[in-house]
Parts: C-alpha cells; structure tokens; sequence
C-alpha cells in the first residue's frame, strides 16, 4: 500500500507542479518568442524559444491542433538545466514519435566545438547530436540562429 501510495503522488506530483504548468509556460512562451521575432529579423515562425523549461512536447501538439500556433514549430530553443548553454530540439513528428519534422543538417551531425562552428558559420557552438535531434550553443542568439540556418 505504501509503494503504490508514492508512485500515485509521484504521478499527481509530476502532473500538477511540472505538467499542467507546462500549458501555461509554452503559452506564455509563444508570446515571448513573438517580442523576440520583433528584436530578431531572423526569427523564423518555425521558431519557439521557451522562457524557461518545461515539458513542451504535448503541449505543442495540443496548440498546433487548436489552431494557435499558424505554422508547424521545427525547433524549441531552452536554456539547458545547468544554465550553460542554450539548446536547439528538433520537434519529433508525433507525440511518442523518435523521428523529427526537421532534423538538423547531416553536416552538423556528430560536430563539436570549433569544428561545428566553422561548418555552421557562428561561433560558440557546444554540439549536434549524432541522429540530429538536438544542439547547443553558448547563448540563446546563437542557438536561435543555428535553427535559423537549420531552416535554410
């Protein structure tokens, strides 16, 4: 009793301190990336840049099927848990999907450091990820302009 007692309030405490909130955290991120593109030319529609992290995922799916958001997202832009760095996903196709709607360039693929900057063309570049779902750079501008190029 006492087992199955803790995994229901794990379970309740992962929906109502991370989950929930997550809806109203990418809905407030949609605007903030909205004031973003008006600072940033190049911040493509396809662009999301979270405030702050949270489980975005299903939330996404949910928003682009009400019609709030007009285009498909490509990439989410967060600052990764340690604050080190900024970090470029790639959306998946599904909500349990592997597979992305737009991976990042094979080029990328696999790069690191000073040798993934002078393929990319920007320097602070962390990394990209072998399957292309994900990247990082040392700052928020410069991973919104890897998944710009990414869109080109």
């Amino acid at each position: 009793m006492a087992l199955m007692k803790s995994v229901v309030e794990r379970v309740l405490d992962h929906y109502v301190l991370a989950w929930y909130p997550g809806r109203q955290m990418l809905e407030q991120s949609l605007l903030f990336t909205d004031q973003l593109r008006r600072e940033h030319s190049i911040l493509d529609e396809r662009i999301l840049v979270l405030e702050q992290f949270c489980p975005w995922t299903e939330h996404l799916f949910e928003l682009e099927a009400d019609g709030r958001c007009t285009l498909p997202i490509s990439y989410v832009i967060f600052e990764e848990s340690t604050k080190s760095s900024w970090r470029i996903q790639a959306v998946p196709k599904g909500v349990d999907s592997f597979e992305s709607r737009l991976p990042l360039p094979d080029s990328w693929r696999g790069l690191r450091d000073a040798e993934l900057d002078q393929m990319v063309g920007i320097e602070g570049c962390v990394f990209v990820h072998r399957a292309g779902f994900i990247g990082g750079h040392k700052t928020m501008t410069g991973a919104i302009q890897m998944a710009f190029k990414a869109l080109q």
